[in-house]
């Protein structure tokens, strides 16, 4: 029985030991997403509409059109709201 215990207060320790090493997980808004369009920024602070609308004009203003603009607005909604994009995509399928 003491060498029970004693086997599973050491895999205790060591699976804590181990976990305690892991490396953190990266901030979801790093640095360097950020310096790819400046439009992100605080994306997640809006609502979807917001944030799609926010992307529409910016493909207005580059004058783009029809499936070249969708296309543009997808993708960069997809990239600063991947939660709404996925749920998106879920709807799609049916």
């Amino acid at each position: 029985m003491k060498l029970f215990a004693l086997t599973c207060c050491l895999i205790s320790f060591a699976i804590s030991s181990a976990l305690a090493q892991a490396p953190a997980p990266n901030p979801p808004h790093a640095a360097g997403s950020q310096a790819q369009s400046p439009n992100m920024n605080g994306a997640a602070e809006h609502s979807g509409k917001e944030v799609r609308a926010q992307f529409r004009n910016d493909a207005d203003a580059k004058r783009l059109k029809g499936s070249a603009k969708r296309a543009a607005v997808q993708e960069c909604f997809g990239k600063s709201r991947p939660d709404f994009a996925a749920n998106e995509q879920c709807r799609k399928q049916g």
